[in-house]
């Protein structure tokens, strides 16, 4: 012991600590925190395309999977593809479909749904709502967390 410098373990063991806790979260990017904050992984029913809400009932669906992986119902037809998730910045790639055929009205759904889901550029998840927008900010999609019962 230094005369004059009693200060104990329990500082020190107070001091490494918060050293550690220092170090762990400086090891977190900005980019880790971003994106933890837009978690779209997981199941989403389509509630709005572009300004109009679905059709009552629709199966409209998008499921965002772990190992990078987009698929879901179209309105009619199933969808598959890859995505890719940094900073907000969200880019739908590979995608494809079924080509089988329903009713019109659920057609014409399927077909605006698919060209609104290759425009976007952006994504939010706040409150368990799933927003995706155009690169200049234009909400296109909207849905809603779904839960497994």
């Amino acid at each position: 012991m230094i005369p004059g410098f009693d200060i104990g373990m329990k500082p020190i063991l107070r001091l490494s600590g918060s050293v550690v806790l220092v170090l762990v979260l400086s090891g977190c990017t900005q980019d880790d925190r971003d994106n933890a904050r837009i978690d779209v992984r997981g199941d989403w029913k389509v509630e709005v395309i572009g300004d109009a809400r679905v059709i009552e009932d629709s199966p409209a669906t998008i499921s965002f999977e772990d190992e990078q992986r987009v698929d879901g119902n179209a309105s009619c037809n199933r969808y598959f593809g890859s995505y890719t998730l940094e900073r907000g910045k969200l880019e739908l790639s590979q995608l494809g479909s079924t080509m089988m055929i329903c009713s019109e009205l659920l057609m014409e759904q399927e077909d605006r749904f698919l060209r609104a889901l290759g425009e976007v550029s952006q994504a939010e998840s706040v409150d368990n709502e799933l927003i995706l927008k155009d690169e200049q900010g234009k909400i296109l999609i909207r849905g809603s967390r779904t839960f497994d019962q």
